[in-house]
């Protein structure tokens, strides 16, 4: 038998400890899969800090808009379809969720200048999405082949946003140079429900169903920048940087638990009830973007790599774990031994259609795992592939609409799945994919 019983008693008393206690993937989480603005930037894998010449520049590199002679107000709207096959314990289960959500909306602003630009652009925009819903279902087993019966839901919600106040302006003929300051917020809403069923081979001594229903929902603000430098050193050649300092970002998190344990003994059920209030601090890692484009006559062809240093991701809060000892040390230890520098690598291709105001493009995105090699059962590098059309309806209105499509393997695991007879962590094995429908529409006037 697995002898739980006397775990689980333990655990009613720590579980405010356990379960709200903070690890490094709460200062990962906001700033992790950080998603883009715009159709045309994602049909181009969002090699686009070299091509920025629309609104999307306050993002992808403020000094493009110095690019823009014509006022320009653009909104844009995404869906993603997240479909997520999860192998556990002899069962697989599959998931398929849609999620429709708002882009981006904002506008660019040229003052009229004697030599040169100054552009101002504002806007608010989606920078990373939350939404999933997952079922893990499996029946673990021991070395005589009795099992018990597990079920998992997590549901997740959510976003990070930016509101954005950008600049830029000629410093030369060919430099141009802006910086965007970011105003973040958002929410991450996490409901995970769990049913635990020992009533047939009586596996766990003295449980018979365990029932458990815990939310951790935190609300982001912070503060960024990024800054940005264009180089045109000839008519068809860019070559860009960027660089984002690191964003400070404030969490204020509320979380519930309950769990409801019947045994199948003379033993009274037990519930248990608690939920905390916490707050806490995390800086982001400088993140840097090199990129270049060149155009030839009717094509353009574009890149871009991304660094980022995880290991500089800070967690900062006034928590103390059950031993009164501060959590923020080891949590940025754990960072330091887990994670590592990632890049990211970008490649994108346009082609223009004479006489009809359309171009065809496409992309490819490789995204790398923040985790060191080794410290993962699956490398969680992640791959996509884009495309997208583009319409000039007339001198004032365009239409982009792209597709993108992503795939990647994960394991994963948490408190509730456990460890196995033999004391090791149970965990699931997942393969992901992602297809994502972004349409844009600008008007320049």
């Amino acid at each position: 038998m697995l002898h739980r019983r006397s775990l689980l008693i333990c655990l009613l008393f720590l579980m405010t400890g356990v379960i709200h206690a903070q690890d490094e993937s709460d200062a990962i989480r906001p700033f992790q899969n950080e998603f883009g603005p715009g159709a045309r930037a994602m049909a181009l894998g969002g090699a686009y800090s070299a091509v920025a010449e629309d609104y999307t520049a306050v993002y992808w590199n403020p000094a493009g808009l110095a690019q823009i002679r014509k006022m320009e107000f653009y909104g844009s709207l995404s869906h993603l379809s997240l479909n997520n096959r999860i192998g556990y314990q002899g069962t697989t289960t599959e998931n398929t969720n849609g999620f429709t959500n708002m882009n981006a909306i904002g506008a660019v602003f040229p003052i009229p200048t004697y030599r040169g630009s100054l552009v101002f652009g504002i806007g608010y925009h989606r920078i990373n999405s939350f939404d999933d819903f997952n079922q893990v279902i499996g029946s673990p087993r021991d070395n005589t082949g009795r099992s018990f019966y597990q079920n998992e839901k997590t549901t997740a919600g959510g976003n990070l946003n930016q509101w954005s106040f950008s600049g830029a302006v000629d410093l030369t003929k060919t430099l141009s140079v802006g910086a965007t300051l970011n105003l973040l917020v958002g929410k991450n809403n996490n409901d995970v429900s769990y049913f635990e069923d020992d009533s047939y081979d009586d596996l766990l001594l003295d449980v018979y169903t365990r029932e458990v229903e815990f939310q951790i929902n935190p609300d982001y603000s912070g503060v960024g920048f990024k800054m940005g430098a264009l180089l045109k050193p000839s008519d068809n050649l860019r070559v860009a940087v960027t660089v984002t300092a690191p964003s400070s970002l404030k969490a204020e998190e509320n979380s519930t638990y309950s769990e409801y344990l019947v045994y199948d003994d003379s033993t009274p059920d037990d519930l248990f009830v608690s939920d905390s209030f916490l707050k806490y601090r995390i800086t982001s890692p400088w993140k840097f973007d090199f990129g270049a484009s060149y155009k030839y006559q009717l094509f353009l062809l574009t890149g871009a790599v991304e660094m980022t240093d995880w290991t500089q991701t800070r967690f900062h809060s006034n928590i103390l774990d059950d031993n009164s000892k501060d959590i923020d040390g080891e949590i940025n230890q754990n960072i330091l031994s887990n994670y590592r520098q990632a890049t990211n690598y970008r490649f994108g291709a346009e082609a223009a259609i004479p006489n009809l105001g359309i171009k065809a493009m496409a992309g490819y995105f490789y995204q790398e795992s923040p985790f060191k090699k080794g410290r993962e059962r699956i490398a969680s590098n992640k791959q996509f592939l884009s495309g997208g059309l583009s319409f000039l309806l007339d001198k004032q209105v365009k239409i982009d609409a792209a597709y993108q499509h992503g795939w990647w393997k994960q394991s994963a695991t948490d408190f509730l799945l456990g460890t196995d007879y033999q004391g090791n962590q149970l965990v699931t094995h997942e393969t992901i994919t992602a297809n994502r429908f972004v349409i844009s529409l600008s008007y320049r006037f």
